[in-house]
């Protein structure tokens, strides 16, 4: 038997993650459209894979952006080389 048992209490806690959700995706972008800057509201935009679901793009916090209704039919379902969007 050991004479000293080490308990990690810590296991489990820590950091935790930032949940992937829509409202945390606008915040992270600050409320504006990433591929021309216009000011978005709460409840006025679109989520964009920047790489597309079609091609392999996975829904994940380096994917997806917030984007404004015209950038969003702009771009479609093409990346943004074909696209001609930065």
């Amino acid at each position: 038997m050991p004479s000293v048992v080490i308990y990690n209490i810590s296991k489990g806690r820590g950091k935790r993650a930032i949940r992937f959700s829509r409202q945390n995706i606008w915040l992270r972008d600050e409320g504006s459209c990433q591929y021309c800057s216009k000011a978005l509201s709460i409840d006025d935009y679109t989520l964009d894979h920047v790489n597309p679901k079609c091609f392999g793009g996975t829904s994940c916090w380096e994917n997806v952006v917030t984007c404004c209704y015209d950038c969003n039919q702009k771009k479609g379902e093409r990346t943004l080389a074909k696209s001609g969007m930065r």
